[in-house]
């Protein structure tokens, strides 16, 4: 699957994935893409919520990750941008498991996880 000078934005939901794959034929690509999770995101929830958990005896979260991937072939970025995705449970942008990942030049901000 490649995402190929593609834009989404406000993809953000607190209880489900933009993307979730547990595909062992997929291969992955963002070529010159750009994901912004939340446009409408004020950068100081994620210090004021990591507050509020450190605070908090029984710390949690109701959101999981925006891409799930699991077993992949490959994840490639190239030259895409993701930014404002979190508060995670599991990664502000990827839970990555056993598949290689690989990036060249992408530009990561305000991603955050607890």
């Amino acid at each position: 699957m490649k995402f190929y000078k593609s834009k989404a934005e406000n993809v953000f939901s607190p209880d489900s994935v933009f993307m979730y794959s547990v595909s062992s034929s997929l291969d992955l690509k963002f070529d010159t893409s750009h994901l912004n999770c939340n446009t409408t995101k004020d950068n100081n929830d994620a210090v004021d919520y990591i507050k509020q958990l450190k605070n908090s005896s029984q710390p949690s979260t109701n959101s999981t990750t925006t891409l799930f991937i699991k077993d992949a072939v490959n994840v490639t970025l190239s030259l895409s941008r993701f930014e404002n995705c979190g508060l995670q449970e599991k990664g502000g942008l990827f839970n990555l498991m056993n598949c290689p990942f690989y990036d060249s030049e992408s530009m990561f901000t305000n991603l955050a996880a607890a």
